[in-house]
Formats: structure tokens, C-alpha cells, sequence
């Protein structure tokens, strides 16, 4: 990945409770340039982007080495938005560790940071080169945050897919245990099927014009 999207040393950030979590994930791009987050949603504001963009220009990253955002969507909307202001925008990779952020928030390349009044209030269209997701950081994450990831995915059901739907009625409860009770294949299928819903709509309409 960063061979082909990165022309020199990424600029890597990642949620700190990920990269404590997940070391792997984390370790399997370059540290040179790494910059660990606190990806809190008090935190999605402009001045943390700023923070994002001082650490590049203090790092000499150029324009078309590549940002790569590990975490939930917080994170990838904080990293998306320093990387679309980045010396007018650099590519950008997202590496999402969460249910909701595999199965919709990293895909489509709406990328923002909250105002005072309003969440997600600037910010830009600016779609990935790429998105990784490894299904197995799921195992890792809180009740709340499996919970959070399956309620989109029921939405992406009753917005266009039947068939995923029915698989969330029928094996939801168990993609959604821990361990060995954990039915992973069905986890797997659930977040692959309400991506590709999600990539369908976004090729179709990537300004949110219309659908």
C-alpha cells in the first residue's frame, strides 16, 4: 500500500487507544513519521487538524507522501480533513479499527471536523486512495462499539440489501459475541455487504447531490 499510493515516508496517525490495542495494525507502517491521537470527539475540531498539519510540515512530508488514518471515524475524519488541506492534498489511506467506521464511515471520502453549533461543519469531499480494514480489530472493541457498527449495518439493510438484513435478523446477535461463541464468518459477511452498499451509493452519487 504505501509503495503504490506513498512517493516517500507516510504520514501515519492513529488513534492511541488502537495503537495500544492493536499494536500490529499500527507497527505494519513506517514509524518514522507516526503521530499517536486522542481521537475523543471533543477533540474533532480544527485545532486538531492544525496540530496534524504542523507535525507533517515539521517532518518535511511532501505533497504526495501519503496520510494514513488508524482508528474509528473521529479519527479518519480528523486525518482526511489535515490530509485534503495538506499542501492543497495529499493522498490519504484509510486503516479503520471500528464496526461503523469498516462498514461505512472510512468509505467515500467524506472527511470534516465539528464548530461550536454543528458536527461534521468544515470539512471536504476528499475519497481515499485505499481503505484496509482487518476484521479481527473488531474482537478487541467494546460492546457499545459492536453495537454501534451493527446498527449501520441494519441501516444499510433497510436502505438497499435484503439479503444482509435478513443475515443481521438471523446471526447478528452472534457476529456480535465475543470469543469463541463469535460467529465470524457472519461478522465478516455483515461488514463486507454494508461496505459494498456504501461503495455502490458513493460511485453513484460522491457529492450527496442526489441519492
Amino acid at each position: 500500500i504505501v509503495e503504490a499510493y506513498s512517493s516517500g515516508v507516510p504520514v501515519v496517525v492513529a488513534d492511541q487507544n488502537v495503537a495500544e490495542a492493536q499494536p500490529g495494525i499500527v507497527g505494519a507502517f513506517p514509524s518514522e513519521r507516526l503521530l499517536a491521537i486522542d481521537a475523543g470527539e471533543r477533540n474533532k475540531r480544527l485545532a486538531a487538524a492544525e496540530a496534524m498539519l504542523e507535525f507533517a510540515f515539521s517532518r518535511r512530508a511532501e505533497r504526495k507522501d501519503a496520510w494514513v488514518a488508524i482508528g474509528g471515524g473521529t479519527t479518519g475524519d480528523l486525518v482526511g480533513t489535515a490530509a485534503a488541506l495538506y499542501l492543497r492534498g495529499a493522498p490519504l489511506v484509510q486503516v479503520p479499527t471500528t464496526w461503523l467506521a469498516m462498514s461505512d464511515a472510512a468509505i467515500g471520502g467524506k472527511v470534516a471536523v465539528d464548530l461550536a453549533a454543528a458536527k461534521n461543519s468544515a470539512g471536504a469531499f476528499w475519497p481515499p486512495v485505499a481503505v484496509v480494514a482487518d476484521v479481527a480489530a473488531i474482537e478487541t472493541l467494546t460492546p457499545d462499539l459492536r453495537l454501534d457498527g451493527m446498527a449501520e449495518c441494519l441501516k444499510s439493510g433497510i436502505i438497499g440489501d435484503p439479503w444482509l438484513w435478513d443475515l443481521v435478523s438471523t446471526r447478528g446477535l452472534a457476529a456480535m459475541a465475543s470469543g469463541d461463541s463469535a460467529d465470524l464468518a457472519a461478522r465478516y459477511a455483515i461488514v463486507e455487504r454494508s461496505a459494498l452498499l456504501k461503495v455502490g451509493v458513493v460511485d453513484r452519487d460522491p457529492f450527496e447531490l442526489g441519492e
